[in-house]
């Protein structure tokens, strides 16, 4: 990974995902296990997302939430909203093609419940 310019917001959502790492991440997951399992690539790659070196995507910030047991606004708000964004776009009828059990779909639609009052009770 080339060094990379981060805005102020990946900047607060590394410093998150740092804090969150060293609370959360299981016991005997290391960087470089992580990396591996989660196609990150090499312990060196991890690091650079931990240090704000690298920008967060997608792709990384799901996988860090999922390790952690934390929704990915815990991590990135606003690629967070870019998860939603996305999701607007897809179509629904085809959840059945990708295995979606009716607890993983009622665990979305609670997601995005709790998720839209918690941005009304915001603005």
């Amino acid at each position: 990974m080339n060094k990379q310019k981060l805005t102020e917001w990946q900047i607060e959502d590394a410093k998150r995902l740092y804090r969150l790492w060293n609370e959360r991440r299981p016991k005997g997951m290391t960087q470089e296990k992580f990396g591996i399992e989660f196609g990150m690539g090499t312990q060196g790659n991890v690091n650079l997302y931990l240090m704000g070196k690298a920008k967060l995507n997608l792709h990384a910030v799901g996988e860090f939430a999922k390790v952690l047991g934390v929704k990915i606004d815990d991590i990135s708000p606003m690629l967070a909203d870019q998860v939603r964004e996305l999701h607007a776009h897809c179509d629904a009828a085809r959840n059945d093609a990708y295995e979606m059990t009716p607890a993983i779909r009622e665990f979305i639609r609670r997601s995005v419940q709790e998720e839209a009052a918690r941005h009304q009770k915001q603005t």
